[in-house]
């Protein structure tokens, strides 16, 4: 990947976007209480529902890959995986675009 000024500036402005958004949004919450409560998780809980998403992601794109190969696509888990992901976060932003980014990102 070549980092010309326009990616640069590219992802420059989104890192500063997100970074004014999450203040924005904590700027009211007592951070130490919140660190305090962290600290008070069950971390075995955290890490289960971790792994069961990601399984159940892996094995989403492993299904996208079986279902695609008889049009003649190869398409490997992890690639199906990095597809679905981006779907799910292209969701997040305007509802049934997933599937047309799920798509895109397939084809390329």
């Amino acid at each position: 990947m070549k980092l010309n000024w326009k990616s640069i500036l590219k992802y420059t402005l989104s890192f500063v976007f997100a970074l004014a958004l999450f203040v924005y949004l904590y700027k009211d919450i007592n951070m130490t209480d919140m660190l305090e409560k962290v600290a008070q998780t069950n971390l075995f809980w955290l890490f289960a529902s971790l792994a069961t998403a990601i399984i159940s992601h892996l094995s989403r794109g492993w299904r996208w890959g079986i279902a695609l190969k008889p049009l003649g696509y190869k398409l490997s888990a992890f690639r199906g995986f990095l597809a679905v992901m981006v779907g799910y976060l292209a969701n997040l932003i305007l509802p049934r675009m997933g599937e047309v980014s799920r798509c895109a990102i397939i084809k390329k």
